[in-house]
């Protein structure tokens, strides 16, 4: 059971959505969805166009220490019992450092659904053996201005308890909804670690056969997972293979840069945002398209914990589309920034 009425806001709205839809992404012409794909990206209103919904460019978490600063002291009961970290910075170390996965576990003060999933589910000690060795456990407060709430935004979290499966960078693994006992838990999470196994098998078989449709779906679905690493990797195969439909580089572009800003390859990303933008001049691209840059340049300010370039880049897309969607993702952007303990405002 989902708690109502609360925490259910997502991030700002990813400025991808705000462009026309057209097919997948370096596709010219566009091949049904595979099922799988299809199944998780259910709720994208860009149907037709498999690139990132929200997670994709407008509530990144970035995994840089300036980010993440300060100690945070693990959570936990007494001796003998698990150990969960209270910053993300401490327990992606870990799980980078150990090869294991992150079970990221969302709440509120105010849930009472959530007490009850710690209590009654995760102190269970089948539920402890079976995670013990396995991941790495980090508990955020969805409502604390910063890591918590920037996961929140960043996986679209609508109600809670929410218990996740991420990597090391963030990229979503799993994601349960709602309290569960501790038999029903295991078994939702090792059946989402089994679909996410099948799409790492799925992404490397396509990725051999090189079919730009199949590889376009896919891309999208990888993207709205967070997975920026193989997301841009499917990016720059498409854009190599100069497939992209007319006028529609820059959009594939645009893409490869937000999926290099989820992978925290900032510099990368910044060298595919100056790609894309010349690519749209020479294509004389779209209202939208400029916007959507336009908000991609601040969320990478944000990322970074640039204050200054965020302020810079926000009022350049107030001057240049003040009626546009982006304008109000945009100070949604900044406020957060400046409102985040951790985020290098001052």
């Amino acid at each position: 059971m989902v708690s109502p009425g609360r925490a259910r806001a997502g991030g700002p709205v990813s400025p991808l959505q705000t462009l026309p839809a057209r097919g997948p992404p370096g596709v010219r012409s566009a091949a049904p969805a595979r099922p799988e794909a299809t199944a998780i990206r259910r709720c994208d209103t860009l149907a037709d166009l498999p690139m990132p919904r929200l997670t994709a460019l407008a509530a990144a978490l970035p995994l840089a220490a300036a980010l993440f600063a300060g100690g945070g002291a693990a959570a936990g009961g007494g001796e003998g019992a698990p150990r969960w970290h209270s910053t993300a910075a401490e327990a992606t170390a870990e799980a980078a450092a150990g090869g294991r996965l992150i079970l990221v576990d969302l709440n509120a003060d105010w849930c009472g659904w959530c007490r009850r999933l710690d209590r009654e589910t995760f102190a269970d000690p089948g539920f402890q053996a079976w995670a013990a060795g396995r991941f790495v456990l980090l508990r955020l407060d969805v409502e604390d201005g910063g890591e918590g709430t920037r996961l929140k935004q960043r996986f679209q979290v609508r109600g809670l308890p929410t218990t996740l499966i991420v990597d090391a960078r963030l990229a979503r693994v799993a994601a349960v909804h709602g309290f569960k006992t501790a038999p029903a838990m295991i078994r939702h999470l090792e059946a989402e670690l089994e679909r996410h196994r099948l799409l790492v098998e799925s992404y490397e078989r396509t990725l051999s056969e090189g079919d730009p449709a199949a590889l376009g779906a896919l891309a999208g679905t990888l993207h709205e997972r967070g997975d920026g690493l193989r997301a841009a990797k499917i990016y720059e195969r498409l854009l190599a293979a100069g497939s992209t439909p007319p006028g529609g580089r820059a959009r594939l572009e645009l893409a490869l840069a937000d999926a290099r800003r989820l992978a925290l390859d900032y510099d990368g990303a910044e060298r595919a945002l100056a790609t894309a933008r010349a690519s749209a001049r020479a294509e004389g691209g779209a209202p939208q398209l400029a916007e959507a840059l336009a908000l991609l340049d601040v969320l990478l300010a944000r990322d970074r914990g640039d204050c200054e370039r965020a302020t810079a880049a926000v009022e350049s897309l107030l001057a240049r589309h003040p009626k546009s969607r982006a304008s109000v993702d945009a100070m949604s952007a900044l406020r957060g920034l400046e409102t985040d303990p951790a985020g290098g405002c001052t």
